[in-house]
């Protein structure tokens, strides 16, 4: 059974949008006062961008399409962002305002700190996960880019 679409629907929708857009600008603000390589990671980053209070971090995970949990363990880097679908990560990403490889160093810096601490995986294993991740990662952030339509 599908809700109707009534007006409150629309405000709901609306306030997603206007959170996603303030996200944005809050990123590009951020990214011209300070380099995406000052930042010691994603989480780092995130930190910086995403709102304070707890109503519009949850706001925008509904946006985002991740659970507030997950956006805020991001937010504070404890959770990896390889358990994290790469189109997430991307949209995240260019939503922010963040280029593929500022994207993938800042996501791959955070994901060494984890490998740093797990004893059963091998640096192998490590590296063919990291790659095919990123390759996700570019894959996801490209078609993305496509869709956005900004060229036009």
């Amino acid at each position: 059974m599908t809700r109707p679409f009534d007006e409150q629907s629309f405000l709901g929708l609306r306030r997603q949008h206007e959170d996603a857009m303030q996200l944005a600008l809050r990123g590009r603000e951020i990214l011209l006062r300070r380099p995406a390589a000052s930042f010691d990671g994603f989480g780092h980053f995130l930190d910086s961008v995403l709102p304070d209070e707890p109503e519009g971090a949850a706001g925008l995970a509904a946006v985002l399409h991740v659970s507030a949990q997950e956006l805020e363990r991001l937010r504070a880097s404890l959770l990896d962002p390889l358990s994290v679908p790469a189109t997430i990560v991307a949209l995240i990403g260019q939503l922010v305002g963040l280029s593929p490889d500022e994207l993938e160093r800042m996501v791959v810096q955070d994901h060494e700190r984890f490998s740093e601490f797990s004893s059963r995986v091998s640096a192998r294993a490590v590296d063919r996960d990291t790659g095919s991740f990123l390759s996700d990662l570019r894959s996801a952030f490209a078609r993305l880019a496509e869709d956005s339509g900004a060229d036009m």
